[in-house]
């Protein structure tokens, strides 16, 4: 899905910087990026899966705007004798290698709460199946579980009062 996700947003950048000049460009980059802090601003406000991927859209959208803006700002001698294949292609690696860099922070620390959490579930006595940090079905199942179990609302998500109730506080 993230794959996808990055092969379709490279190909729509570089479309953008195949037929737009670099003004067009930047102004691209700027609105992207204010985007993404819409993401991540609604993100804070709401837990489980739906808060927690607008907060990893909007760090992928923040970093690339933020590339592209870069990009389109930078003198346009310094890539005057590059061909605009070259251009196109040195300005992809660029976009796709931001948003990527803007996941590895949030994927480590997500596999972290999801391990802490399939061991706390473990220990409890819910099966949440092997103890890898991804959320798959047994996880999720056994969230759900321990949710009933607790008298939370069962979201089968490690919202904020599920991982309280865990003895995991959401920032850790």
């Amino acid at each position: 899905m993230k794959q996808t996700y990055l092969f379709n947003l490279s190909v729509l950048l570089f479309c953008i910087l195949a037929l737009c000049s670099c003004s067009v460009v930047e102004m691209s980059g700027t609105m992207m990026k204010k985007t993404g802090e819409v993401m991540e601003d609604y993100s804070e406000d709401h837990d489980g899966f739906i808060g927690k991927t607008a907060g990893l859209g909007g760090k992928i959208h923040t970093a690339v705007g933020t590339t592209v803006e870069d990009m389109a700002q930078k003198d346009s001698q310094e890539n005057s004798e590059k061909s605009k294949a070259e251009q196109l292609s040195v300005a992809n690696k660029k976009v796709i290698n931001s948003a990527v860099d803007s996941m590895k922070e949030e994927d480590t620390s997500e596999k972290s709460i999801v391990l802490k959490a399939q061991n706390r579930l473990q220990e409890f006595g819910f099966d949440p199946g092997p103890a890898e940090g991804i959320m798959g079905d047994k996880t999720r199942q056994a969230i759900g579980r321990y949710q009933q179990s607790k008298n939370l609302k069962v979201t089968k998500a490690l919202d904020e009062q599920t991982l309280i109730s865990l003895n995991l506080h959401p920032t850790e």
